[in-house]
């Protein structure tokens, strides 16, 4: 039965087809369950994981941002340290102190979003901006904004952890995402409106969250578009 081999799905942490099929080659009560299943792999695997991601949400949901990084700092390492050295070798060639670095990650956490919290990581393209805080997405549920029209809407359909916008370029004539809507966002704190597509059937929605913002751009906003006080505003 799957109930039989779900706990063994999950230890060997095989979430693809490929995989799992790969190992059960080798286990032959695996093997022998396969071969006499009619059901494709891919949904006993969609079934396996569905109802350990949902039992892991749940014990994950009463836990912090902080706890959740103090939980993963005590895992095991899987790269053998590669991922810290690489991590130390590029503050330092950017003059940037690694204890400054890391009191920045945990302060914005602590914080969620808002003003004068939110981490913007600036440099040129190609100088490992991304790098710094990809691996946050391992730990958190995290999601980007895309730069085609109502950006936001997205948000109503994810219960995001962080928000790792990465090469951000903000546009303020882009739609639904005017400076009165791009503000209350990354300030964070209270509900904001969000704009959606107009309709017989849809209207704009209300939106609380504060999970943090990280941002990777190519320096301070400058856009032309906006006054001196609302590019620093943004900057904020």
């Amino acid at each position: 039965k799957l109930s039989d081999i779900s706990s063994w799905i999950v230890a060997k942490k095989l979430r693809t087809e490929r995989a799992f099929l790969a190992a059960a080659h080798q286990e032959k009560r695996v093997k022998e369950y396969i071969l006499n299943q009619k059901e494709p792999v891919k949904n006993l695997l969609a079934r396996v994981w569905a109802m350990e991601d949902a039992a892991q949400e749940a014990t994950l949901g009463n836990q912090s941002r902080l706890d959740k990084l103090h939980k993963a700092a005590q895992a095991d390492c899987l790269c053998d340290g590669v991922t810290e050295t690489a991590l130390v070798d590029i503050l330092s060639r950017n003059g940037v102190q690694i204890s400054r670095f890391s009191s920045a990650i945990i302060n914005l956490l602590k914080a969620g979003r808002s003003r004068n919290w939110n981490l913007a990581i600036a440099g040129p393209s190609g100088c490992a901006k991304t790098y710094l805080v990809r691996h946050l997405s391992e730990i958190y549920r995290t999601c980007s904004l895309s730069s085609g029209s109502y950006p936001l809407a997205i948000l109503l359909d994810k219960e995001v952890e962080l928000f790792i916008l990465d090469d951000f370029r903000y546009h303020p004539r882009q739609t639904g995402f005017a400076l009165c809507d791009a503000l209350p966002f990354f300030e964070g704190k209270e509900e904001i409106t969000i704009a959606l597509p107009k309709s017989s059937t849809k209207c704009d929605a209300t939106y609380k969250n504060d999970a943090p913002v990280i941002i990777t751009v190519p320096g301070r906003f400058n856009c032309k578009d906006l006054s001196p006080d609302d590019n620093e505003m943004l900057n904020q």
